[in-house]
């Protein structure tokens, strides 16, 4: 007995591997135990019930009870055939297609939601679909009662198209209806093809009198033909006739619906649990899809033997780029009428001719067919390049396919029968672009096809062809059109389309070469001897301690990353390390984004490192490279979103002086660990890099001369980055161009197994259509060699197809690149897909949280290197990098927006969930990830704080971009009108921080609007006045202060005039500050002691920072006045203050007021000393422009006192400081007081120098100001 199940399963094997997953077979052949057939049987009972959703009930269980694979047969039989088309569903569909992609997603959405509801109906009347046909079905109705239970389920479907009558989609709204046709008669349904393919399709008389009922009716309406209405009319009322065809308007029975029909009527039944009854069951299965598999497109059962269930539901789908061609054959409706039914076999021998010749050239070129329906005039064939396989040239293929069938269809020409001589007559159209391609209809019963507005101009170009001719499109000429002879048509107008369609008819082929750019994989590095001599000459001069800058640039697939690898591994290989690092295509909004991934680098930060290892590292690394970092170890753990208390110096730091700091920090960072060991920092793609990575590269290349450290950048020339070290000496380019032949064959001969050698054809192949581009090149080897060779084992050679020079590559890099994700297992082109929702990089614990079909982590674990070793992935330490950005665009952009959303979502909530301790170096990504999911509530969240956190580090740019980002996910949500407010605050606070004034009005004013729309609420005329301050605050910075004043009064007047709340204090200080602006101090002092005096009364933090600055300012006021006493007094007070909160930089200003007051009354040594103090927090908190201000007031009372070397020492700090701002005015400054004191120590000649270069730098300004100094 188990020798016999052994022998029985060792004869199924082959079939079984069709339809088993790999696990699931293996494990059966090795023991076979009801353990391991339990699993089979269940997963071949689930792909035989996915299988006969794509087919009608009729055909399905005709096969099931009698399965012979490839039997070609017809019959006769008396139906009531129905046409349902949706009215108002071209005009939708044309306005929705505006809207690319999306649009398409949602009339499919629509269509199917209309064919759930319609197939529910159909079915309980009996009815079983034939076939869909864009908005429309084709339903037949059989048995004794097939015309009243037709006319039943039409009315039923005409009261449930009510819920359609209004469809909303995109703030649209659309009004759909529906004609209905009936007609009864004879319809002759055959089986055509082989045990490879076949194709069913229903044909006869009962089809054109529902042709011609359909042609009647108008939306609403029902119609039938006459033998219709004669077999119902005692159970129907009609109102009236049109051309011998019936308007139904009621149908008996009509109310009630009918029995549900069950689709597997004779699905093999499992009759036992023992492994003879589990392998018998088995066994009878496969026989069930032999049979009915070759009715499904090719491809098909590889899409759905990976998860039967989930792969057929109507959910199911995916973009491709698909070139459609109908072609319409006709006269075959006489032949089948005058053999009629005692000639089935002679009709069915023309009829298998026709659609095998036409199979056999569709299949040939790679082609599938995806149907053949009815049509007004004759039938067509659908067929589909692109899906569910692509090829790198579908366009062609199809071209060249529809060019062979109409030659063929001389053979058709003069058809000699028993009743007569008779010809079948041809038409192709033929049309490129991106589809939805997928699961069309209901759960129930569906097809796999294509839909979209590509499709339908397909069958309009049809339509306008003439008998033999192929016509086609212009998108579908621009990528063929050297190939072909083509002949340009006047353009024609077509149902669907406003303006006049461009369209080509096929003459010929040609012999012409066209261009074109395809994308590579990885290779040797060949033809690069000239670059590669440039950068490596530049690499030994940085070597050697003299810093270089290497810019490598290029198009897409020209080989950037692959120098910029041969240079990471020369480097690294004579001792140097390298800092690696690539900016995503999201980052332009990130910051540091590059820079995070190189400072964890640095640190050697690892994801499963606690939060003190990470702060310990951090700290010990900068302490390591200067103790006097240690205070700012927070600054940089921040970035790195690790969480660490931050010193006073830190607390007071604004935004502006954090980001100085910050980069400082860095660049002195990389500058440290270059004096130890020669370092290549490697940054690829920064045409996406944002704006403050931008800025830290720029000071690093910019400070730093003499280290060993090279810094190389690629990027693609479309979008240059502005690298200020373009002009320095140190700075070379290496453009990148394409290879030369002698190159590009070398490169091609590193792609090809050397033994056996390939055929010459495939090597021409290649070579005449990759133009020199290394990416192209690869991959173009990669397809083709695995699609247009085969090994012959004994003769040990490879033989080219014979149609392999007719094969052309096209013009698009995303079909190439489609084309070699297609032919992996459906398990990895669905990891790949999730993957690339995640991002060009992504760890493998998150696609495993968020993958959503059945693998194990061993399985997605073995598919990931799999992956990599076919160079589609790079494993790089714990994380997968898609190989080419490319690829993955692809790879997403084949998703459904719904399927994008819901893997989006996910993604963000697993992050949250897994990295929930280190939140903070997520918000971007976070950000990212829930807009794309349009969680609008977690978007606005996460956008907002990532406005926060980049304003914070001064990195405005992201900020706005964030906030706006953060509105517009706000603007989905109507009660979130204070998450709004507080945006336009932010919005505004950020654009007076860079000085665009106009844009903050604009943001603090829609900022009042919102506030005005939240209900009353104790804190609104706070709230209200808050906004009227910052408006003021701005109105000064602009210099129009009566505005501001005005704006000031509106802030008072929403607190009340006798408000002694710390916003009243706030709103005092700005008036002061006007009108110490304007020169009306005795007013300014009135306010600024209000202010005080107010603030003073109140506890808090906040109350004693207002009344620190306000104190701080009137120090200013009086020092103004000449009162330089008070403004000492209130310099003190203002430091007292600070110094209790920590405040440094409060401190800082408090000293320096302090140090100007007594430099006014000639204490020099009081000013000195506060001088010195400001000085030193100065230099503590990074404020270099305080630093040259502070020195040069320094060495003025040193000049003063006669201390002239110690004035030299201070004015020359203070030059390099302008110098290294480039501040003309400042370096000006300092030339002049060097020329006085040079003169005073009677060095004539230093002094004239100074002065003379003191003049030609004021000159450049220019300024007259010290036209007089610099002449003594």
């Amino acid at each position: 007995m188990r020798t016999d199940i052994h022998s029985q399963l060792a004869t199924l094997e082959g079939r079984l591997r069709r339809y088993l997953p790999e696990q699931q077979i293996d494990a059966l052949l090795s023991q076979p135990v009801p353990a391991t057939a339990r699993p089979c049987a269940a997963h071949l009972d689930a792909l035989l019930r996915a299988v006969s959703t794509y087919l009608p009930r009729y055909l399905v269980n005709e096969q099931l009870r009698d399965p012979q694979p490839g039997r070609v047969s017809g019959q006769f039989r008396q139906a009531t055939i129905m046409f349902a088309d949706i009215s108002g569903f071209t005009a939708m569909s044309e306005r929705l297609s505006r809207r690319g992609e999306e649009g398409a997603e949602k009339i499919t959405n629509i269509v199917g939601d209309y064919f759930t509801a319609m197939l529910d109906i159909t079915t309980s009347q009996g009815g079983d679909l034939l076939k869909f046909g864009g908005d429309a079905l084709l339903v037949a109705f059989f048995g004794d009662e097939h015309a009243i239970n037709g006319c039943r389920a039409g009315a039923q479907m005409q009261q449930a198209i009510a819920r359609f009558h209004q469809v909303e989609a995109f703030g649209e709204t659309f009004s759909l209806k529906m004609t209905v046709g009936l007609g009864s008669g004879l319809l002759f349904t055959a089986n055509l093809g082989t045990t490879e393919k076949m194709e069913y399709t229903a044909m006869g008389e009962a089809l054109a009198r529902m042709a011609h009922a359909e042609d009647q009716a108008e939306g609403g309406e029902i119609f039938v033909d006459e033998a219709t209405y004669r077999a119902v009319k005692a159970r129907v009322g009609v109102e009236e006739t049109r051309d011998g065809c019936y308007l139904v308007t009621h149908v008996e029975g009509s109310e009630s619906p009918g029995d549900r029909f069950s689709t597997l009527e004779t699905a093999p039944q499992l009759r036992g649990d023992d492994l003879s009854a589990l392998v018998a069951h088995i066994e009878e299965t496969v026989a069930c899809l032999d049979a009915l598999v070759p009715f499904l497109p090719p491809g098909l059962l590889d899409i759905l033997r990976f998860d039967p269930a989930r792969m057929a539901s109507r959910e199911k789908g995916e973009f491709r780029p698909v070139t459609t061609m109908f072609a319409n054959f006709y006269g075959i409706e006489e032949i089948i009428s005058r053999l009629g039914p005692g000639k089935v076999a002679e009709t069915m021998a023309i009829l298998n001719t026709h659609f095998s010749t036409m199979q056999e050239i569709i299949q040939r070129y790679g082609g599938v067919v995806d149907k053949v329906d009815s049509y007004v005039v004759g039938h067509r064939i659908m067929a589909l390049f692109g899906a569910p396989r692509a090829h790198v040239d579908d366009p062609e293929r199809a071209v060249r396919a529809a060019w062979e069938m109409q030659a063929a269809m001389a053979a058709f020409d003069e058809l000699e029968t028993s009743a007569g001589v008779f010809a079948l007559k041809q038409r192709v159209g033929i049309n490129s672009g991106r589809v939805f391609a997928g699961n069309i209809g209901s759960d129930a019963r569906h097809e796999y096809s294509v839909m979209g507005d590509e499709v339908n101009l397909t069958a309009r170009l049809m339509s306008a062809a003439q008998e033999g001719q192929v016509l086609i499109s212009h998108s579908t000429a621009a990528q063929v059109g050297k190939r072909f002879r083509l002949n340009e048509k006047e353009p024609v107008r077509v149902k669907g389309k406003s303006l006049p369609v461009p369209n080509y008819a096929v003459q010929g082929i040609a012999s012409d070469q066209y261009e074109a750019e395809l994308p590579a994989r990885r290779s040797p590095l060949i033809g690069r001897d000239e670059e590669w001599e440039t950068v490596w000459r530049v690499a030994r001069q940085a070597a050697r301690g003299n810093l270089q800058v290497l810019d490598i640039h290029g198009e897409m697939g020209l080989g950037k990353s692959r120098v910029v690898e041969e240079l990471i591994d020369h480097w690294n290989g004579r001792g140097g390390i390298t800092l690696f690092a690539g900016c995503p295509s999201y980052g332009r909004h990130t910051p540091y984004a590059p820079w995070v991934i190189i400072l964890r680098q640095l640190f050697g930060l690892r994801d499963d490192d606690s939060d003190q290892e990470r702060r310990e590292k951090i700290s010990g690394r900068l302490v390591a490279a200067n103790p006097e970092w240690a205070e700012w170890a927070a600054l940089v753990a921040h970035l790195l979103g690790v969480p660490m208390e931050e010193s006073n110096l830190l607390k007071s730091l604004d935004p502006k002086l954090r980001q100085q700091n910050l980069q400082r920090i860095v660049a002195s960072l990389i500058a440290s660990e270059a004096k130890y060991h020669p370092t290549l920092l490697a940054i690829d793609d920064i045409q996406w890099i944002d704006e403050p990575s931008l800025a830290l590269l720029n000071r690093l290349t910019a400070h730093l001369r003499f280290r060993p450290l090279l810094v190389c950048v690629t990027y693609r020339p479309e979008e240059p980055p502005d690298l200020t070290s373009a002009q320095q000496p140190n700075y070379t380019a290496v453009a990148l161009g394409g290879l030369s032949a002698e190159s590009s064959l070398a490169l091609l001969e590193s792609q090809l197994p050397t033994t056996p050698e390939m055929p010459a054809q495939i090597k021409e192949l290649i070579l005449k259509n990759a133009q020199g581009i290394p990416l192209f090149i690869v991959e173009m080897a990669h397809a083709l060699i695995e699609s247009y060779l085969s090994y012959d084992a004994e003769s040990d050679v490879y033989h080219a197809r014979a149609d392999l020079e007719r094969v052309q590559v096209p013009d698009t890099i995303s079909r190439v690149v489609l084309s070699r994700l297609d032919r992996l297992d459906e398990q990895s082109r669905n990891m790949l897909k999730v993957a690339s929702v995640i991002g060009r990089e992504f760890q493998r614990w998150l696609l495993q949280s968020v993958y959503p079909y059945q693998a194990n982590a061993e399985d997605i674990g073995t598919r990931l290197l799999n992956l990599c070793q076919k160079e589609i992935l790079d494993h790089i330490q714990v994380a997968y990098l898609f190989r080419h950005v490319m690829t993955r665009q692809v790879a997403y952009e084949s998703l459904l927006y719904a399927e994008r959303r819901d893997l989006h979502r996910k993604i963000a909530q697993s992050i949250e969930v897994q990295r929930g301790a280190h939140m903070e170096e997520h918000l971007e990504v976070l950000a990212e990830h829930y807009m794309l999911a349009e969680d609008w509530p977690q978007a606005l969240k996460y956008q907002l704080e990532a406005g926060d956190r980049a304003q914070a580090i001064y990195a405005n740019e992201d900020a706005i971009h964030r906030y706006k980002k953060a509105l517009e996910a706000a603007q989905h949500l109507p009660g979130s009108l204070n998450e709004q407010l507080t945006v336009h605050t932010g919005l505004g606070d950020t654009y007076q921080l860079v000085g665009q004034y106009d844009e903050a009005l604009t943001s603090y004013e829609q900022a009042r609007a919102v506030l005005e729309e939240i209900p009353p609420a104790p804190d609104k005329d706070r709230r209200r006045a808050d906004l009227c301050r910052r408006m003021a605050h701005v109105y000064e910075c602009k210099s129009e202060y009566v505005t501001a004043q005005e704006w000031l009064d509106k802030g008072l007047d929403a607190l009340g005039k006798d408000a002694r709340d710390l916003e009243a204090a706030r709103l005092y200080t700005v008036r002061a500050a006007i009108y110490h602006r304007q020169g009306d101090n005795q007013e300014a002092t009135q306010w600024c002691e209000r202010a005080i005096q107010i603030a003073s009364e109140i506890e808090g933090e906040q109350a004693a920072e207002e009344t620190a600055h306000a104190a701080y300012l009137m120090g200013e006021i009086y020092r103004r006045l000449g009162d330089n006493d008070q403004a000492a007094h209130f310099a003190r007070r203002s430091l007292a203050i600070y110094r209790d909160l920590g405040n440094i930089i409060g401190q800082g200003q408090a000293h320096n007021t302090l140090a100007n007051a007594h430099f006014e009354q000639s204490d020099w040594q009081a000013a000195m000393e506060h001088y010195h103090k400001s000085l030193t927090i100065k230099e503590r908190v990074g404020d270099v422009y305080g630093q040259g201000v502070l020195a040069v007031n320094i060495g003025e009372i040193h000049r003063i006192r006669g201390q002239l070397e110690q004035a030299i020492t201070f004015y020359r700090r203070s030059l390099q400081v302008w110098e290294e701002l480039g501040v003309t005015y400042g370096k000006g400054l300092i030339h002049n007081n060097l020329g006085a004191v040079y003169l005073r120590m009677g060095d004539l000649k230093q002094a004239i120098r100074a002065l003379d270069q003191s003049e030609d730098l004021f000159a450049q300004i220019p300024s007259e100001d010290f036209v007089a100094e610099t002449s003594r």
